[in-house]
């Protein structure tokens, strides 16, 4: 295992309230969100693969240099946890997550999906840290509920901009908050809930979709 010189008290844990991580979340989600709204599907195929692969490659490299590991965690030290020291980091989980989402659902969908993931997510695990106290499983029950209304508002402005559902999108919204906040509270073994949350949000928002016809 490679040895750093970053000092575990600098790092936080998924225990803490980390405000420049969910800063760094937001802005990777939008950065994504930005490289997927201007490349047309047959060049985003490549050039996403080319940048899943060089970011989880740069980040599986540093667990086996012990130099490169020192080197980033001193540059992202004001992002990273304490679990990431030695193990891949949600950001590799995250652009492999929104690569396979971006390939796999509309583009409505996708769209959506990762609205949830940049806003939905960060502020499940603020009121969570906060206020969990009623547990469920890894995560909280207040982390759960702020993701639900989050995700709803969030749907609620979605659907009304691009006028979907019509008079079925007050159905529609409550279903996909509750979407967003069942697939936030889903904790797969050994997985990632960046990788997750997009794969699982975006099947079942696609489904909504089919179902109510938009």
């Amino acid at each position: 295992m490679a040895n750093s010189s970053i000092k575990m008290g600098s790092l936080k844990t998924k225990k803490e309230l980390h405000i420049a991580r969910k800063v760094w979340h937001i802005s990777g989600v939008a950065l994504i969100t930005y490289i997927y709204m201007s490349l047309p599907y047959n060049k985003l195929i490549y050039v996403g693969a080319s940048l899943v692969i060089g970011a989880v490659l740069l980040d599986y490299s540093r667990l086996h240099f012990g130099f490169l590991n020192s080197l980033i965690q001193k540059v992202m030290s004001p992002f990273m946890r304490k679990e990431e020291k030695y193990k891949l980091t949600g950001l590799s989980f995250m652009v492999v997550g929104t690569y396979i989402t971006a390939l796999l659902f509309p583009r409505e969908v996708v769209l959506l999906t990762f609205a949830f993931l940049a806003l939905g997510d960060p502020t499940a695990s603020f009121f969570g840290v906060l206020y969990g106290k009623n547990k469920i499983g890894t995560k909280s029950l207040e982390g759960m509920l702020s993701c639900f209304i989050i995700c709803t508002l969030v749907a609620m402005l979605y659907f009304s901009y691009n006028n979907y559902f019509g008079h079925r999108i007050f159905i529609a919204v409550p279903l996909a908050g509750l979407i967003g906040a069942a697939c936030e509270l889903i904790q797969i073994k050994h997985l990632d809930d960046n990788m997750t949350f997009p794969l699982l949000s975006g099947f079942s928002l696609w489904g909504l979709f089919y179902i109510f016809g938009a």
